[in-house]
């Protein structure tokens, strides 16, 4: 933040650049409920500064930038918003999976006393037939040839098309490839707003601190659990090269979409721009 002897420095000879970009620094802060940098008198100060019709011209053209791009932002936030919703409906999902498979583990471990795995078998099957007991949503139950109970199975031999994309598996697939795509729609609106900013000279801390905080939640991990998270190798941290034949399962839980793997589309940039900012360049 500019001091207090810098500012009166700017205010009484800087140059008109200078004096524009501290008035509308101090513009923006407010703007975002931020604490002001510039006292009232000072903001009037600066902005009965401009004399002649060249520095009228700058500050106009400043300010239609600066105002596009606080739009701009506007919608970088929105577009954050909706990532996070995602995110959000992805995680209910995995947790979803991880009850089913603790309830799978607790079952199996009552199962394994049974040491006929014909009679294990008998038994798995007639509990899987209280509907109460396992009715799961988005998944079946069925019994395998040990007689030990599988909550990742289909609910029906045959399954149509309509019908596999309702199972865990799949939506979570789909949701991972929506929240692709709307990051990739942030990034490549991010980009446009970096590229504009720098061609238009508006250079303000401000505005990039709240592109950071939109960018923030996009670049979170979804959940802790390295188990579900596609960013990791191995089910928990340290356990990497220890375990490989554990680690081999690793990709059939890795769910959640990697933004760090992404990249802005170019041609969307370009679309960005023009409809945003009016530009044809």
């Amino acid at each position: 933040m500019a001091t207090k002897k810098n500012i009166s420095k700017i205010i009484s000879s800087g140059s008109i650049m200078q004096r524009i970009l501290l008035y509308f620094e101090n513009n923006a802060r407010k703007s975002y409920g931020l604490e002001p940098i510039l006292t009232k008198a000072e903001e009037t100060a600066i902005f009965n500064s401009t004399k002649t019709p060249a520095e009228n011209k700058k500050w106009n053209d400043f300010y239609d930038s600066y105002a596009l791009i606080f739009g701009a932002i506007s919608n970088l936030s929105l577009a954050s918003q909706k990532i996070e919703k995602v995110y959000s409906d992805i995680r209910g999902y995995i947790l979803l999976w991880y009850a089913y498979d603790n309830v799978e583990m607790l079952a199996n471990s009552v199962l394994h006393e049974i040491q006929d795995p014909k009679e294990r078998k008998k038994i798995a099957k007639k509990a899987i037939k209280w509907d109460s007991l396992f009715t799961l949503i988005f998944t079946g139950v069925s019994v395998d040839q040990e007689g030990y109970i599988d909550t990742n199975a289909p609910k029906k031999k045959k399954e149509t098309e309509d019908y596999k994309q309702f199972r865990l598996k799949e939506l979570l697939a789909t949701l991972r490839e929506q929240a692709e795509e709307l990051i990739i729609n942030f990034l490549s609106l991010r980009q446009a707003i970096y590229e504009y900013m720098e061609e238009a000279g508006v250079n303000m801390k401000t505005y990039k601190e709240k592109i950071k905080d939109c960018s923030g939640p996009v670049f979170d991990p979804i959940i802790d659990w390295y188990k579900y998270r596609s960013d990791k190798k191995c089910f928990y941290d340290g356990v990497s090269a220890l375990n490989t034949r554990l680690n081999k399962l690793k990709a059939y839980y890795s769910v959640t979409p990697q933004p760090e793997n992404l990249e802005p589309d170019k041609e969307l940039v370009k679309v960005i721009k023009k409809r945003l900012f009016d530009y044809g360049g």
